[in-house]
């Protein structure tokens, strides 16, 4: 790739760099009466560079609510995850000088291994109310990430590179709501809260926000007309350990309207990020929207639709 600035450190790559990887899933799926349901599955991984692998799942659910109106699913779950480095995080080297860092692999990176444990729950009012509500926690050995504390300064341009993090743990809750609140109106809502913990050292992982919401809406406004706003938030994040550096919580905003015309033809006019929230790029710490404010407008055309 091309690069501004001096080189980088060499990433230790000769050539080219390849692997392959066989995998088999089996599952069985055990209905036992219409209330509950025990999904059982394993996962079997043979890789080129770290041999062979089993990963177990399990996941039960019961429908203890349902009547003509409501409707109730309990959900709980055990899986393990394991994920070999991709050749990205072991020998590529990504150039983002135009944002002023790169990011270059590691081919000493292990695979990562987890446990997770869920417990959800679904309450649904026909086809108009929808909660959801799911309760997480895992636990990592060798989490793959970008090591933000080692980055090394090249004229400007801050070159980084992976690492597996020893004992990790992330936890937290995520909720949605869907409500169609008339027949031309939908709003939506949804939010995840997320705890986490490097074990070995105690304090938070990086690059991962512990609030985020989004909001949505659907308007109907005419019988041709469609009206849409989609609203995100996220919260500051740690961004690196040894300087406590931290990028800002941001938000933004689209609206789009779509407008059709005769039967084949949609036209449509929209603004992504409406009040501009764009990263400081002259912040290292800033890792907000990359893109600013961005207005479009067009037709669209549906070929071969079927008859209304």
């Amino acid at each position: 790739p091309n690069r501004s600035g001096p080189p980088p450190p060499d990433p230790g790559v000769q050539g080219g760099a390849g692997r392959s990887s066989r995998e088999l899933f089996v599952q069985n799926d055990i209905i036992f009466d219409d209330t509950w349901e025990l999904l059982l599955g394993v996962r079997w991984q043979d890789d080129s560079d770290f041999g062979s692998h089993l990963a177990p799942k399990a996941s039960l659910k019961a429908r203890l609510l349902d009547t003509p109106d409501w409707r109730g699913v309990l959900r709980a779950s055990y899986g393990q995850g394991y994920r070999v480095p991709n050749l990205k995080e072991r020998h590529f080297l990504f150039d983002h000088s135009s944002l002023g860092y790169i990011v270059i692999g590691d081919p000493d990176l292990e695979p990562e291994s987890s446990d997770s444990y869920q417990f959800g729950a679904t309450l649904s009012l026909r086809d108009t109310l929808s909660l959801d509500l799911n309760l997480f926690c895992n636990r990592v050995k060798d989490l793959i990430e970008v090591d933000e504390d080692k980055g090394v300064p090249l004229n400007g341009i801050t070159a980084y590179t992976y690492e597996n993090v020893g004992r990790a743990r992330t936890r937290g809750m995520e909720t949605a709501i869907k409500w169609q609140a008339t027949p031309t109106l939908g709003l939506s809502a949804a939010y995840t809260l997320t705890d986490t913990e490097d074990l070995d050292t105690g304090s938070e992982l990086t690059r991962r926000p512990r609030d985020m919401a989004r909001l949505g809406l659907d308007w109907r406004v005419m019988q041709s007309t469609l009206l849409s706003m989609r609203a995100r938030y996220q919260s500051d994040e740690l961004v690196s350990t040894a300087t406590g550096g931290r990028s800002p919580s941001w938000s933004t905003l689209d609206i789009a309207l779509n407008q059709n015309i005769g039967r084949d033809w949609v036209a449509f006019v929209g603004i992504n990020n409406v009040f501009d929230r764009q990263r400081d790029f002259t912040d290292p710490n800033d890792f907000g929207p990359i893109a600013g404010r961005f207005v479009y407008l067009g037709v669209s055309y549906a070929f071969g639709t079927a008859p209304r």
